[in-house]
């Protein structure tokens, strides 16, 4: 039953479902501001969904997003919500970034790709653009830099103690099935792990992701189950963002509470399959839309 115990990423979006979350007595930390990358995806929307809110009424919140007319479709009114703040542009404008950036305490990037394309590089043009933002922010500086915390979604396949649990076989699957991916997320981690003077790096490392109703989550640093429901890693997510627990952690992973995990096998089988098709034959992605909008009128 361990195979493909890893990262996958379903293709069909679906509207949001509300997390299930709850921190007990656990100190929490009281971040003041937070900025969003990649609010209008699907783990990013659950964040987003939970910092807006009564709880998080007093947060000070930035979202940069590509597309501000997607995420007012998402989260209609949005705009009027006090403290939030939402920047439009490419990721690659260090200007706008700055601007969004300028005084965070913390960081959340839930960017990334969920095929495995060749040429793939929205990660490491987030982490470049970001890591220059946090160098002029940290120049015009009046008084000693406080250095903002950045939450990264990574993945529990670049987890020694998480990868460990999985057959060599398997292993071998998940990396190649999401190469271009992969490469791109290692790219940004490089780029972020060499600048501790300017940031504090966290790795929030899942297993595969899926799309399912939320049963609450799992944080651990020793391993991960079979899966996670976005909306689960969502609440996860914002756990460590506000638990003291977990204030120095640099990197962690999150799985849903669900004992229910093996029916996703055949879907997370037939996605390592696209993966490695992709992997060994570049153009496979694009033959398969362009068949599919032939048949369908539509791409996938």
């Amino acid at each position: 039953m361990a195979l493909v115990y890893e990262l996958f990423l379903l293709s069909h979006c679906s509207h949001f479902r509300p997390p299930m979350f709850s921190f007990g007595n656990m100190p929490l930390i009281e971040p003041s501001r937070v900025c969003i990358l990649g609010a209008t995806g699907r783990t990013g929307r659950g964040v987003l969904q939970i910092f807006l809110s009564e709880r998080y009424r007093n947060l000070e919140l930035h979202i940069y997003v590509r597309s501000q007319a997607k995420l007012l479709a998402l989260f209609p009114g949005i705009e009027s919500y006090a403290g939030v703040k939402v920047f439009e542009g490419s990721i690659t404008n260090v200007k706008l970034l700055t601007q969004c950036l300028s005084g965070m305490d913390t960081i959340i990037t839930t960017l990334g790709e969920n095929e495995n394309i060749p040429g793939v590089r929205v990660l490491n043009d987030a982490a470049t653009t970001t890591v220059s933002a946090l160098e002029t922010l940290s120049q015009e500086a009046t008084y000693d830099w406080n250095r903002p915390r950045l939450i990264l979604l990574s993945s529990a396949t670049w987890n020694t103690n998480f990868a460990a649990a999985r057959p060599r076989p398997v292993h071998w699957a998940i990396r190649n099935a999401f190469c271009y991916s992969y490469e791109d997320l290692l790219r940004a981690q490089a780029i972020y792990a060499a600048q501790p003077q300017l940031l504090q790096l966290c790795l929030v490392q899942p297993p595969a992701l899926i799309e399912e109703e939320p049963t609450g989550h799992i944080l651990s640093t020793e391993k991960v189950s079979l899966a996670v429901s976005y909306a689960d890693l969502a609440a996860g997510i914002v756990e460590i963002v506000t638990s003291e627990a977990y204030r120095d952690t640099s990197a962690i992973g999150v799985s849903s509470a669900s004992e229910d995990q093996l029916h996703h096998l055949p879907e997370m089988g037939r996605r390592i399959v696209r993966g490695i098709l992709a992997r060994y034959a570049p153009w496979y992605f694009a033959l398969e839309w362009k068949l599919w909008g032939l048949l369908f009128g539509h791409s996938t």
